[in-house]
């Protein structure tokens, strides 16, 4: 008795899942899924670095804004050094967030990951450039006239 007569349902099955398993299409799907996760985990750790820049950011702010910074624009050039060589790899991982995402995956952390991808640039970017921007004008604009009008608290009255 061949197999096809011993059940022709159950010989259909095995011949479809022989086909599927030589094809291999299923490996590429799940070389994708895997990457998937792989590069999650990347990305929360570069999450995690950018985290840091921001606290990192602070201390260095408050130290100059206190005087306590000795050489301000060597502590600043070195911070904008740092967050540079971080933003090389953030171009690769965009690509392949992008490359997931249009195969359908869903990236876990990636939005959160485009915001800060995008907040590091603009922190880069120099301050004539990055205060161009038609909105950032208006604001800008709208603050000068509520101080000039009085609208405003001056400093001193806030440290009170």
């Amino acid at each position: 008795m061949s197999p096809s007569d011993f059940s022709p349902v159950l010989t259909r099955q095995v011949e479809c899942f022989d086909e599927l398993v030589k094809d291999e299409s299923w490996k590429r799907d799940h070389e994708d899924a895997n990457a998937c996760w792989e590069l999650e985990q990347v990305l929360q750790f570069g999450l995690t670095i950018y985290r840091l820049f921001m606290k990192t950011d602070e201390v260095i702010s408050d130290a100059i804004l206190s005087d306590r910074c000795e050489s301000p624009r060597q502590a600043r050039a070195a911070f904008d050094s740092l967050l540079a060589w971080w933003l090389r790899p953030c171009e690769t991982v965009n690509r392949v967030i992008r490359s997931l995402e249009d195969k359908g995956y869903m990236v876990e952390g990636a939005a959160e990951f485009r915001k800060h991808f995008a907040e590091a640039k603009w922190m880069l970017t120099p301050a004539d450039k990055a205060f161009a921007h038609d909105r950032v004008a208006a604001v800008r604009d709208n603050a000068i006239d509520e101080h000039r009008t009085g609208r405003t608290v001056p400093l001193e009255k806030l440290s009170d």
